[in-house]
């Protein structure tokens, strides 16, 4: 059964969480608990834990802010949104139709990781500023992994998953020639086979190399396994985001 909790509404959109959209924020947590020792070591166990909790608020802000970014491009483009569903991993916009040209249908794809880019890179030149300032190296820390997650979420936006914005931008131009129903049916397979290399990825580096870079590719395996279990939930369809 799926719990969707409405939290309000946004440029008059409803926005709902799902109830998985914990497991990000306890990810993000844990994330930062391992990772933020190694670049600023020496505080309480309990200051990175509050470190952590305050990067997975500014994170579950980014993912509406991604969302919202679709939103956005695709009012331009006539297109309405029914709702937006913030997810494990990510989230959902879901488009009343489908977009009318190849060319809207990218630019709304491309418009969410475009959003997270520049929220990282914005956080990236803050924590650059901060350590110029001499502010607190975990404050410092805090904020440059934040915008390495951002990165690395850009990069998993862009993987060819099914509800993923890789997806959808790499359907885009030939989509006139794609039977909906068959190529959601093979990115899925695609999106679980390659979310497992993924995830095996991660651990064979966290036990031979890096724990932190595995965790986070594993990570990233996770959620392309997640965003293929939510494609199906979403009615199959590949104009969900």
């Amino acid at each position: 059964m799926t719990v969707n909790i409405l939290i309000g509404r946004t440029v008059h959109v409803p926005v709902r969480l799902h109830w998985s959209v914990l497991g990000t924020g306890a990810l993000v947590v844990v994330i930062a608990v391992v990772a933020v020792p190694t670049t600023a070591d020496g505080y309480p166990v309990v200051a990175y834990w509050v470190a952590g909790v305050v990067m997975a608020v500014l994170f579950a802000a980014s993912m509406l802010a991604h969302e919202l970014a679709h939103v956005a491009v695709a009012r331009h483009w006539d297109v309405r949104t029914r709702r937006v569903t913030l997810w494990f991993g990510g989230g959902i916009t879901d488009l009343a139709a489908t977009p009318r040209s190849a060319k809207a249908e990218f630019l709304i794809s491309a418009a969410g990781p475009a959003a997270t880019l520049g929220i990282g890179t914005l956080l990236l030149t803050i924590a650059g500023v901060a350590a110029e300032f001499g502010l607190a190296p975990i404050v410092v820390a805090a904020l440059a992994w934040l915008a390495v997650i951002h990165g690395l979420v850009v990069l998993e936006n862009l993987l060819p998953g099914v509800s993923a914005d890789g997806g959808q931008m790499l359907y885009a131009a030939p989509r006139h020639r794609l039977d909906a129903e068959r190529a959601t049916t093979i990115v899925v397979r695609v999106c679980r086979v390659l979310g497992g290399l993924v995830v095996g990825a991660g651990i064979v580096v966290g036990f031979t190399a890096d724990v932190v870079g595995g965790l986070i590719v594993a990570a990233i395996g996770v959620f392309l396994i997640s965003d293929s279990n939510r494609a199906r939930l979403a009615d199959d369809s590949i104009v969900r985001r």
